[in-house]
């Protein structure tokens, strides 16, 4: 099966990323996640993460925005 790849070196400083990790497991999706954030430990770069796992939102980000579903051009919080 296929992992996402990330970037090996820095090119911009803004990556983003649109559910990259939604047809993976959820064991790899963690171990995913994991990876990501020793990567911008190690490189720091802004990173737009879209993601539906609140989950995931929380536990990886360092500021996570919410989109109504009642109005999706609306921020919740």
């Amino acid at each position: 099966r296929d992992l996402p790849s990330f970037p090996t070196r820095r090119s911009s400083d803004l990556l983003l990323m649109d559910e990259p990790f939604s047809a993976i497991d959820e064991m790899v999706r963690w171990q995913c996640d994991f990876d990501l954030v020793s990567l911008v430990e190690e490189q720091p770069t802004t990173i737009v993460f879209v993601t539906h796992n609140i989950e995931e939102a929380v536990a990886i980000a360092d500021r996570v925005i919410c989109l109504s579903s009642a109005k999706p051009t609306s921020i919740v919080g």
